[in-house]
């Protein structure tokens, strides 16, 4: 979209073959239509007809009036095309939001997998101590039914009289207590654990199944959000032509000159709104100087040898007294110029970068390879999101920078803008100062360029770098 518009802002304006100076304003031309129609209903009067009588007052005010609509028709339709590109806008935006929701919600579903595999095989772990501890202590119930050699020694000695058997019958009860003791404890322990796997084998499901609605929600969402733009864009398209075709009428040209007009004064916006983000990011934090404060200008310094002072001339004579008038009441002290507001202090979260600059450029040279591989809702191949194509590039030169783009910026190191280098990322976010509202993730290629999977019908590609709704720091993985 932008290469395009850069290509249309190029174009010359071309009327009849002839070069045509660019417009400067809806006001100078709606005023060049006004002066259209009043010559148009004054030029009655100026045909060589006896007959024809000179324009009355009404066909002056009605040719003004209509010249007044005309300016106004002119004002209202080129207010309406740039409110067609900031829907547009914000419609791309709230698909890049739902994809980003989507991954987030799809990395979840990730965790909570990975959480039902291993409560399950907890819980087989510990069916197995339950099973073989309720075995030993069976066992044992049936050495004591059937009579072994130790049990049987230890009937002698309960059945056996005095003190001496006495003292054997408690050794014996000692040994077979301690037995049974032990093998009973392991039973209860080999139980509790295996009531704990199963609790957390059911909880890890029921999460799963919680964060899998949420998952099916939110790609619903980004489903839903992507077909709107299409939408937003089928019908800007359809109502910019129309729109066009107002101004042709209104200023007397052609749809063509009209499109080539347009798509200068969108090139022109677009290239302003960028301007104006690119100094916003690359502005120093606020509190930190850009530069020693220029100091105030010195007074001019004495001469070293001063010429003497020139002999005083002679006194006027006085003036008459002038009569005496009130003094004039003083001025108001005029109001401070306002002055805008700092942009917020905005203090990265804490990141650590550990790839090195081969890494990212290895990271680059794999991103390359994917480009015109379609955009896909939490793709990470063979189609891929933004942050799927991002975590895939690091991931094979060797840096784990975790799935999402939000995650992604809390994991990297934070960088400015000015140190860049190949493979780092640019986040993209509704709120610059919040980073959880991260909507989006670019890898920077270098030469001002960044690589992306931006969004529905819209393979992964190499562009320009944009500025607009970028984050205050760029991330080093």
């Amino acid at each position: 979209m932008d290469d395009a518009t850069s290509a249309h802002a190029a174009r010359p304006e071309l009327l009849g073959g002839a070069r045509r100076r660019p417009a400067t304003g809806p006001r100078r031309l709606a005023t060049a239509t006004a002066a259209g129609l009043l010559a148009l209903v004054l030029g009655v009067g100026l045909a060589p007809s006896a007959s024809s009588d000179p324009p009355s007052d009404d066909d002056v005010r009605a040719a003004r009036e209509a010249a007044d609509g005309a300016a106004r028709d002119v004002e209202s339709v080129e207010s309406e095309l740039a409110s067609l590109r900031d829907r547009q806008s914000t419609a791309e935006a709230a698909v890049e939001t739902a994809a980003e929701e989507y991954a987030a919600a799809q990395d979840a579903l990730a965790t909570a997998d990975a959480e039902v595999r291993d409560a399950q095989e907890a819980l087989a772990t510990a069916r197995t101590g339950e099973s073989e501890s309720r075995a030993a202590v069976g066992a044992l119930f049936r050495a004591s039914r059937q009579g072994s050699t130790d049990l049987d020694a230890l009937r002698a000695v309960l059945d056996a009289d005095g003190v001496g058997q006495v003292v054997e019958r408690e050794n014996a009860e000692r040994v077979a207590g301690r037995t049974a003791g032990r093998a009973v404890d392991a039973h209860a322990t080999a139980r509790a654990v295996a009531d704990t796997a199963r609790a957390r084998a059911a909880a890890a499901l029921a999460h799963q199944g919680e964060v899998e609605d949420r998952a099916r929600d939110a790609l619903a969402a980004a489903q839903v959000a992507s077909d709107a733009l299409d939408d937003a864009v089928q019908e800007s398209a359809t109502r910019r032509d129309a729109l066009l075709a107002d101004l042709a009428r209104a200023r007397a040209t052609s749809v063509d000159v009209e499109r080539q007009r347009q798509d200068a004064r969108d090139a022109q916006a677009a290239s302003e709104r960028e301007a104006a983000a690119r100094a916003r990011v690359e502005a120093p934090a606020a509190g930190t100087p850009s530069g020693a404060p220029a100091a105030p200008p010195a007074s001019s310094p004495a001469p070293a040898n001063p010429a003497p002072d020139p002999a005083p001339a002679p006194a006027p004579a006085p003036d008459p007294a002038p009569a005496p008038v009130p003094d004039p009441a003083p001025a108001p002290n005029p109001a401070p110029a306002p002055t805008p507001d700092p942009p917020p202090v905005v203090t990265p979260p804490p990141g650590t970068g550990v790839g090195s600059a081969a890494q990212g450029r290895a990271a680059v040279a794999w991103a390359r390879t994917k480009i015109g591989a379609p955009y896909v809702f939490g793709g990470t191949g063979p189609g891929y999101d933004c942050s799927g194509l991002t975590s895939r590039a690091w991931a094979a030169a060797g840096v784990d920078i975790t799935r999402t783009s939000r995650s992604q910026y809390q994991r990297v190191q934070k960088i400015s803008y000015d140190q860049l280098r190949p493979g780092d990322l640019i986040f993209y976010a509704n709120d610059t100062s919040n980073p959880s509202t991260i909507r989006h993730v670019a890898m920077y290629t270098g030469n001002g360029r960044m690589i992306e999977a931006r969004q529905p019908g819209s393979p992964v590609h190499e562009v320009a770098m944009r500025w607009a709704d970028a984050m205050p720091y760029a991330g080093r993985p």
